[in-house]
C-alpha cells in the first residue's frame, strides 16, 4: 500500500505527538483525553489537509499492521475450528455447531471481500485509462 509521506512541516510538534496517541483509545474522545487535547481541537485540526492526510495515513499503518497480526494467527484459529469440529462429549454438539458456523461465517466473508477488492482493481483500471 502506499503511504505518502505528508510534509509534517506543516503540522506542529504537538499534532504530531497527539496523532499516535489517538490511536491508542477505543473513541476519538478517548484517544483525545491520551493526547492532552479537546474533541474539539481534534477536529479543529481535522479540518487541516495537512494533518487529514497524516491521520490517514497513520491510520492505514495501523490497519495494515493490525491485519498482518491476524493474518498469521490465521492458521491457528482454522486448526482450532477443525477440532473443535470433532468435539465429542456432552458439549460436543453445540460446539460442533458454532464451529461449523464460524468456518462458514468467515468463509463467507473472505469470498465477500475477494469479490469487492476485484471489483475495486476493476475499476481502478477503468479510471486509469
Amino acid at each position: 500500500m502506499d503511504y505518502s509521506i505528508v510534509d509534517l512541516q506543516n503540522l506542529t510538534a504537538k499534532q504530531k505527538r497527539a496523532i499516535p496517541l489517538i490511536f491508542t483509545g477505543k473513541s476519538i474522545s478517548e484517544g483525545c483525553t491520551a493526547a492532552g487535547i479537546s474533541r474539539d481541537t481534534f477536529y479543529t485540526w481535522y479540518q487541516m489537509p495537512a494533518f487529514r492526510s497524516e491521520f490517514a495515513r497513520q491510520r492505514a499503518i495501523l490497519i495494515e499492521e493490525s491485519f498482518s497480526g491476524l493474518q498469521a494467527s490465521l492458521t491457528d484459529a482454522v486448526s482450532t475450528l477443525q477440532r473443535l469440529l470433532n468435539a465429542k462429549g456432552k458439549k460436543g454438539e453445540s460446539i460442533q455447531f458454532k464451529a461449523s458456523q464460524a468456518i462458514i461465517e468467515n468463509m463467507l466473508r473472505l469470498v465477500e471481500i475477494q469479490s469487492l477488492q476485484d471489483r475495486i482493481a476493476s475499476l481502478e483500471v477503468i479510471i486509469n485509462k
